[in-house]
């Protein structure tokens, strides 16, 4: 109904867009932090679908997911720019 009326505008400064778990907003969260809210997220919902609290687990599952993916991606790289 909303974008219907202000076609898409705020005109009374409000935001649109998602909210992860700790009230934070995606779109004003970088890149890396974003994409670890959302996998935490994922994670927290996989055992607690039901839930809004944010599990620390789930956190901490989501930075190791992010550094083995970086580690694996440079040591893809440093194999792959060996003679």
């Amino acid at each position: 109904m909303r974008r219907q009326i202000h076609g898409r505008h705020h005109p009374d400064g409000e935001k649109d867009g998602e909210v992860d778990r700790r009230g934070r907003w995606y779109a004003d969260l970088g890149w890396l932090a974003t994409l670890q809210a959302r996998l935490a997220d994922t994670y927290a919902d996989l055992r607690d679908p039901d839930g809004t609290g944010h599990r620390l687990w789930a956190g901490a599952l989501a930075w190791l997911t992010l550094t083995a993916a970086g580690l694996t991606a440079l040591w893809a790289t440093g194999a792959a720019l060996q003679p």
